[in-house]
């Protein structure tokens, strides 16, 4: 009953109603109680309508401006990229004709005193303790009258490693031989003295050869190649198994040692761009001695276009001590080396450091352990080295798919007639070929993408639903307020 007397007195309404009577037989939810004799429910009920009225605003008008975050995949020609740089290792780290590291272990280990070492040959197994397993030598000093410094050790390491030209016996690029001893450079890592294949020029990629940054290098990560060259450095990337990587490698049975690094003997390997300071630390596999082994690559990039200086970097929004351009791994390195110099006072031989840095000895060895196994647990090194290594912006990484088998090379060198023994006496080989099976790669792109313009049936059926939901209202109780007030006005 008494909603169909409000229905009659709404029929009944004249030109003399007031508005207070108006909004009591209104159709606009909560719009009665602004009418109230309770001043709190007049308050409350205005506050509510009038932050209803702002929400329909925003959502209305504001919000319509706003972007969505979206990932884009973007097919991109695989020549755009450089082919991976691969570094390899040999796990045998010295020539045993000039050091025996099996029998220097023992000696010094169990202290027998009829070994006696020359200054030279100590200077030697103190070297080594910087690149055998780390167990071995932690918890023993090498009694030595003069010990050797840390700044000799790269050059006795590059003394006593297994030369480059006899390690590394053949080449072939893009279906080309190419010569071994050109393609291969000279790389400082965590593992000792290794070879790496298409890193950037050293001018371009570390900043201590004062390299101009204005200088236009002939690639980088965020700008891609400068030329549509196909000679460039780093190489481009090409498909196919025919414009891949093919090596042989090799070792003599006379210099292998199973006690410096254990009982796997052969090579590790490295794969990574062509920008990055190689690190075994930072993932490797195996090339073991007789094997052939056969390695698809398959790029990884991805951009990340609206988290710049937020949650990833770029080399404008971040400057690096050592090196030109910025990437996660080389800022870690950089943070590394400041992590251990802090602890120990001294940093390892093959940390990135300035040429005044104090370059670790054999006696602080142990130090430089432990702080290395403590450097990914501790919080502390974040704010307390400024390292702030957040990913890069943009990221391009190789994976690898290895598959292996028997590499049968004395019946290679048979068929060819070739005298094995004479050339290679005591030799043991294995091979490794690197190629990209697809013609092109996938980069991911995190951008924002602008809202399309909504038809006028969707921005009719929006206004309808907004003010639905937000002030109970249609288009017909809108126009019966503006006529009520109108008529009102205007005495009509």
């Amino acid at each position: 009953m008494e909603s169909l007397n409000r229905s009659k007195d709404y029929d009944n309404v004249s030109e003399d109603i007031s508005l207070q009577s108006y909004f009591q037989i209104g159709r606009m939810h909560g719009i009665k109680y602004l009418t109230s004799h309770k001043t709190h429910e007049k308050i409350f009920w205005g506050l509510a309508i009038i932050t209803s009225l702002i929400f329909m605003v925003y959502f209305l008008f504001i919000n319509q401006n706003q972007s969505t975050i979206v990932e884009i995949s973007e097919k991109l020609p695989l020549f755009q990229i450089p082919f991976p740089a691969v570094t390899i290792c040999p796990e045998t780290k010295a020539k045993k004709s000039i050091v025996n590291v099996t029998d220097a272990y023992h000696n010094i280990i169990y202290n027998l005193t009829e070994y006696q070492y020359d200054q030279e040959y100590l200077s030697y197994i103190e070297a080594l303790t910087q690149v055998c397993d780390p167990h071995l030598f932690s918890s023993v000093n090498v009694k030595n009258d003069s010990p050797t410094q840390g700044k000799e050790f790269l050059q006795i390491l590059r003394e006593i490693a297994v030369p480059k030209n006899e390690m590394i016996l053949f080449c072939k690029f893009r279906n080309e031989i190419i010569d071994c001893a050109d393609m291969f450079t000279e790389s400082i890592t965590d593992d000792g003295i290794c070879y790496t294949f298409n890193m950037m020029h050293y001018e371009d990629l570390y900043r201590k050869f004062n390299h101009d940054p204005k200088d236009q290098v002939e690639w980088n990560l965020e700008k891609g190649y400068c030329s549509s060259d196909l000679d460039v450095c780093p190489k481009r990337a090409l498909p196919g198994a025919d414009y891949g990587l093919n090596v042989v490698l090799n070792m003599k049975t006379s210099d292998l040692d199973f006690m410096c690094k254990g009982p796997v003997q052969g090579f590790k390997i490295h794969v990574h761009p062509s920008d990055e300071h190689p690190q075994m630390m930072n993932g490797f596999f195996r090339v073991a001695l007789n094997s052939d082994v056969v390695v698809a690559i398959q790029p990884e990039m991805s951009t990340d276009e609206i988290n710049v200086n937020k949650k990833c970097h770029t080399s404008a929004t971040k400057s690096l001590d050592f090196f030109n351009g910025y990437s996660q791994k080389n800022c870690l390195t950089e943070c590394f080396s400041k992590f251990v110099f802090n602890k120990c006072g001294c940093i390892k031989y093959s940390m990135v450091h300035k040429n005044e840095t104090k370059v670790c000895s054999q006696q602080d060895t142990r130090c430089v352990i432990q702080t290395m196994n403590t450097f990914f647990i501790t919080e502390r090194f974040k704010s307390e080295f400024l390292c702030d290594c957040m990913p890069s912006c943009k990221n391009l990484n190789y994976k690898v798919d290895t598959s292996s088998a028997d590499f049968d090379y004395k019946r290679v060198f048979k068929a060819y007639n070739a005298p094995l023994d004479d050339e290679f006496p005591k030799s043991v080989m294995s091979r490794i070929h690197l190629f990209f099976t697809d013609d092109h790669f996938i980069n991911k792109i995190l951008r924002h993408k602008e809202k399309e313009d909504m038809t006028m049936s969707e921005k009719i059926s929006q206004i309808g639903g907004l003010m639905a939901f937000f002030i109970g209202a249609s288009v017909l109780s809108i126009i019966e307020i503006l006529y009520f007030i109108l008529k009102k006005v205007l005495r009509i």
